[in-house]
């Protein structure tokens, strides 16, 4: 899958590789945040498609492929659910 979403990349960067979710406390001053920004910046829409992608991909995959139930378990819309699919599948 890393290398799927890698694109046309030759390296792969951690975030290639979607961690299960994380049970995280909100983020004190001077604790690590959940998603740490390099000194050099970060690609702020290509992050959000990986996150987002990588949501709906655990939550179809842990629902066999079904929709209304992975959209259930992501508190969306089904439509709303299937639109994204659609959405991230495009931009790919």
């Amino acid at each position: 899958m890393a290398i799927a979403l890698s694109g046309d990349r030759i390296r792969l960067v951690p975030a290639d590789f979607p961690l299960p979710p994380a049970r995280v406390a909100p983020a004190e001053p001077g604790e690590i945040p959940l998603i740490p920004v390099p000194d050099d910046g970060l690609d702020y829409e290509r992050t959000l498609t990986l996150i987002e992608r990588s949501i709906l991909d655990q939550a179809l995959r842990k629902t066999g492929g079904n929709k209304k139930a992975a959209a259930d378990m992501l508190r969306l819309k089904r439509t709303t659910l299937s639109a994204k699919v659609r959405s991230l599948e495009s931009a790919a």
